[in-house]
């Protein structure tokens, strides 16, 4: 996947604007880094719900490569194990990732 940007900014966002029932699942903000570019889910924004940028306020922050992120992305990554191996980091609470899964679908 070349163009996170594309991917996080715009294809997401327009995911969230046609189901915005995901956004429910979302309990607080989010961060996700992948190699040195950095994303901030807001589910409490009006939309757009995803934003190219860091916010030191996220309740969760993870960061991975971008071949980890492709994995997690189809499914051929082992989450826990990657975690473990140091292959996601994972900063603040854990159970904020869980509603991550519904938006990657």
């Amino acid at each position: 996947m070349d163009d996170f940007a594309e991917l996080f900014e715009i294809k997401l966002n327009e995911k969230l604007k046609q189901k915005p029932e995901i956004l429910n699942e979302f309990k607080a903000a989010l961060q996700i880094s992948i190699d040195e570019k950095t994303w901030f889910f807001d589910p409490q924004a009006l939309g757009p719900w995803i934003f190219s940028g860091k916010n030191e306020n996220a309740a969760c922050s993870i960061s991975m490569t971008a071949s980890n992120f492709e994995k997690l992305i189809k499914g051929k990554l082992n989450i826990p194990l990657a975690i473990a191996l140091r292959k996601i980091k994972v900063s603040g609470n854990l159970t904020h990732l869980i509603p991550l899964r519904k938006l990657f679908e």
